[in-house]
């Protein structure tokens, strides 16, 4: 029992942290927004393992935030990470290589979303 309940107890913690980075988001505060939400899914991540379908949740929060602060590499990156996969750049082409089995569908359409929005910020 007491193995069960220190997970749980960091789930708890982790959803009022996010709770606390979408105030801070709100207020525009975005760097104190990306270390709520940086805390959040470093504790999801190691209650519930690298494969959890929260992740990506958090990680599109992550790089919605960066993107907001106007750090488009940076967020790409983060959505990139997002989708478990890669970003191929060919010549004139640019083609999104997934690879996670983990990511929900509605959270990857969000993801891919939120790459096009910076695409086109980026003129391509």
């Amino acid at each position: 029992l007491n193995d069960v309940q220190p997970p749980r107890r960091s789930l708890e913690h982790s959803c009022q942290i996010v709770k606390m980075g979408l105030r801070h988001e709100e207020k525009t505060q975005y760097i104190k927004a990306l270390k709520m939400y940086t805390i959040a899914y470093r504790i999801r991540r190691d209650a519930l393992g690298k494969q959890h379908p929260s992740l990506p949740v958090l990680l599109n929060m992550l790089g919605s935030v960066q993107a907001k602060r106007g750090e488009l590499v940076e967020a790409m990156q983060i959505f990139k990470l997002a989708l478990h996969g890669k970003l191929d750049n060919g010549p004139g082409n640019v083609k999104v290589v997934l690879g996670g089995a983990s990511v929900a569908p509605w959270t990857r359409s969000v993801t891919l979303m939120e790459m096009g929005v910076i695409f086109e910020k980026q003129g391509e």
